[in-house]
């Protein structure tokens, strides 16, 4: 998971309350059965020691989420000026609540959609609808791409010869292209593009991928869905890019265990002790972890999530204030600070301690 959706809560002093709540609202008295989900949510956080800013700020970022469909979880972290919340495909087997002086980020973390850095392009031969989303999840959607806005037919009959017709307009359409691949390209710089989807009418999908420069050229995938065409329902386009970049998050995941093995005893390392040692140094790409994480393990930090020790005795002679927490907090915390991607595994590979680093040097 990219870390940048979560950094913004480690600005915050805390407290931290981390919630995974059923949601669902698949039965016939089920927005009265939420309800009452929402009110025991309300007395657990209080009970666990938030106050009343925090209380409404988890409520309402419940609430933000709009109604599900069918059976449904909401996992969410949150402060009284931030929040990061994911919907889950499952609700919990009961309200799962904690109030910490750390994040609890572990059930945002595995269950939410991996975030594939993208832009969708629709495109016909007049100019493009262009869509992207970022590496912090931020949607960027700007003004359609207009290309010439001379016409391409045929106005009426004689003049021209055909050749010439058919030759203006190739070069119009030519000249459009490079336009749209001028804005495509500029905007998946900006968002950090890891896959250009395009969608619309074939000859146009193509002369896009065309002008595109190289290193884009090659990260285009054309969908069969969508066009520009009045009337055109936005559902298919959408599901069929849905399926793509769930495709790609795949092959990044599996992508990101062949790293970690290829490694063996290099960049990669296992076990808490070494992986202190790396986020303590800032040296951190990858955060492997596995569901046998020593979750209550006391650990302690200093003045900055990444300063961190499995014993308060390696933390002496370090200024500030040292304070003890647990495992599960400290390690995830510690990750975003440092901008390391976050990754869960389940039985995909074996780790001792819970826990392995891929890291930025040896």
């Amino acid at each position: 998971m990219n870390t940048e959706t979560l950094r913004p809560l480690l600005e915050d002093a805390g407290p931290f309350a981390s919630v995974w709540l059923d949601v669902s609202q698949d039965t016939e008295n089920g927005a009265a059965a939420l309800e009452a989900r929402r009110r025991d949510l309300r007395a657990r956080l209080a009970e666990l020691g938030a106050d009343d800013d925090l209380v409404r700020a988890v409520d309402e970022a419940v609430s933000a989420g709009g109604p599900a469909v069918g059976r449904a979880g909401r996992a969410l972290v949150a402060t009284t000026r931030h929040v990061v919340a994911t919907p889950t495909a499952e609700p919990p087997a009961g309200l799962q609540a904690r109030v910490s002086d750390l994040p609890y980020l572990l059930p945002v973390l595995r269950r939410s959609t991996p975030l594939v850095p993208h832009v969708l392009v629709v495109v016909d031969r007049t100019g493009a609808d262009l869509k992207a989303v970022d590496r912090a999840g931020e949607v960027h959607e700007p003004e359609p791409v207009a290309g010439a806005d001379e016409p391409l037919h045929k106005v009426r009959a004689g003049g021209w010869s055909h050749y010439s017709i058919q030759h203006r307009i190739e070069e119009q359409v030519h000249r459009t292209m490079k336009i749209v691949a001028d804005a495509v390209g500029q905007l998946a710089e900006r968002v950090g593009a890891r896959v250009v989807l395009v969608a619309g009418e074939v000859q146009a999908r193509t002369g896009l991928a065309a002008a595109l420069p190289r290193h884009l050229a090659d990260q285009v995938v054309q969908l069969e869905s969508g066009g520009r065409a009045a009337g055109t329902e936005p559902g298919a386009v959408e599901d069929e890019a849905h399926a793509v970049l769930e495709r790609v998050a795949a092959q990044d995941y599996d992508a990101q265990l062949d790293r970690f093995r290829v490694e063996g005893d290099g960049l990669a390392v296992q076990g808490m002790a070494a992986a202190v040692e790396a986020l303590r140094e800032a040296n951190a790409e990858l955060v492997f972890l596995a569901d046998s994480l020593p979750a209550d393990r006391p650990m302690w930090t200093g003045d900055t999530p990444n300063l961190l020790a499995l014993d308060k005795k390696d933390l002496m002679g370090l200024a500030g204030e040292h304070s003890e927490h647990r495992a599960d907090e400290v390690v995830p915390s510690a990750a975003v600070a440092i901008g390391a991607q976050l990754v869960p595994v389940a039985d995909e590979i074996t780790l001792r301690d819970g826990i392995g680093v891929l890291r930025r040097h040896t």
